[in-house]
């Protein structure tokens, strides 16, 4: 019998507690403190595994774009923890920080698994696949259910996912689906059954009425299908591809039943009466007062939510208004540590997104899409499940990017004759 070292035993549980790990995302029955659980299971076994110089060469052996990712949370993190100076609410704005460095725990960790997770990427995203059917399957079999007993069939937004929020659901369902679809393009195995199971996630996004996650998931189909087309020069694909997938949006738009009040809600929103406007723009408006004068270094990052929730008693609101933040990953970065923390944020999905159109990593890409689509209307990076989603998935596609772009460069043809390598990061012009 073979016997296995306490290595080889800790990178076989690691693949585990991955599948545990990102479980939790779509079923209702996890909580924070499972998450956390899993988390501190985790970080003990990093610990306890002591292959310290493994994560030291592995980190220095990596592409230079990965250890850019890295020292860019660090300065995002360093830049929230500067405007602890400044801050009131000292006790808040410490929670708030230590919430934060999930941002840096997953790509410290990933550097000692980034083999276990290369190997692994598709078996990982299958049981990401696997956990949103099941979401999917409890949502509908939930609607049915109260359709043969009360006579009242409701299958939108809240009624619809009735233990998760319908954006964040839509969200994880988004990647599951896209998933799918770029193996079904990819020809992989079990097309039929894969088309069956995209089929039913598309039919679930749309029911779900989050017109963030809808719009998300068009933006995701959209702009991966120009990115495609125009690097292959086939225009016209573009109009046959685009055309109908913006019709269908349209479609979606006239008939959903929480969808059709988007043309109604916009032309509230260009009211100046607050009491016409929609929630989320009132919002926005009063978090825009709150850190005009504070655009360079913002209002600390323990003040921020006490100083809007002041505005919102200043004005008027509804009690209900009381429990809100931002609703805009960007502007509330703004509000803690002004444009500077903004302009780190915007580096972190802007740097993945630039080396994921060179690589053509689709699946890259269209994860980076929907998040920046979401973070307009959601401070998704707030709340456990959303800064979980967003930490894991991001640095699973940077580890998986390394692999993508196996050679030392990449050549692209430029006006006919000249080439471009592009030593990552630096340019050469080739003659």
């Amino acid at each position: 019998m073979r016997k296995y070292s306490i290595g080889e035993l800790l990178k076989w549980d690691y693949f585990h507690l991955v599948c545990i790990f990102i479980f939790q995302f779509c079923l209702f029955f996890f909580d924070r403190k499972e998450l956390t659980v899993v988390l501190v299971v985790w970080f003990l076994g990093w610990i306890v595994e002591g292959r310290y110089k493994h994560v030291y060469l592995n980190f220095k052996q990596s592409k230079l774009f990965y250890k850019n990712s890295i020292i860019h949370v660090f300065l995002f993190l360093l830049s929230l923890s500067l405007t602890l100076f400044y801050t009131d609410d000292l006790l808040n704005g410490k929670v708030r920080i230590e919430t934060q460095t999930v941002l840096w725990f997953f790509p410290v960790f990933f550097l000692g698994m980034k083999d276990l997770l290369r190997r692994s990427f598709n078996k990982i995203l299958y049981s990401f696949v696997f956990i949103s059917i099941i979401s999917c399957c409890t949502c509908w079999g939930v609607s049915f259910y109260e359709l043969f007993t009360s006579g009242v069939w409701d299958p939108y937004y809240s009624h619809f996912s009735f233990y998760l929020h319908p954006s964040y659901h839509a969200m994880y369902l988004s990647i599951a689906a896209y998933y799918l679809l770029y193996n079904i393009l990819q020809k992989q195995k079990y097309i039929f059954s894969q088309l069956i199971l995209l089929i039913i996630l598309s039919i679930t996004i749309i029911c779900l009425s989050s017109k963030a996650g809808i719009f998300a998931f068009y933006a995701m189909l959209l702009s991966t299908a120009l990115i495609f087309f125009i690097s292959q020069r086939k225009y016209i694909r573009i109009i046959t591809v685009c055309i109908p997938l913006l019709i269908s949006l349209f479609v979606v738009i006239k008939y959903n039943p929480r969808m059709q009040t988007l043309t109604n809600s916009m032309e509230r929103e260009l009211k100046s009466d607050s009491s016409q406007r929609m929630a989320r723009v009132n919002i926005w408006h009063e978090a825009y007062s709150t850190v005009q004068g504070h655009l360079l270094l913002g209002n600390g990052i323990g003040d921020a939510d006490n100083l809007l929730l002041q505005r919102f008693q200043k004005g008027n609101y509804p009690e209900y208004f009381y429990q809100f933040d931002c609703h805009n990953q960007y502007l509330e970065y703004v509000l803690i540590g002004g444009v500077f923390t903004l302009f780190v944020f915007l580096i972190i999905l802007c740097h993945p997104l630039f080396y994921a159109v060179i690589c053509k990593d689709y699946l890259f890409i269209a994860f980076i899409i929907m998040v920046m689509v979401h973070f307009c209307v959601e401070t998704m990076l707030t709340i456990a499940h959303g800064l979980m989603f967003f930490a894991f998935f991001i640095n699973l596609f940077w580890v998986r990017l390394e692999q993508f772009n196996s050679g030392d460069y990449i050549v692209f043809k430029f006006k006919e004759k000249a080439y471009i390598r592009i030593l990552l990061p630096n340019i050469i012009r080739i003659k």
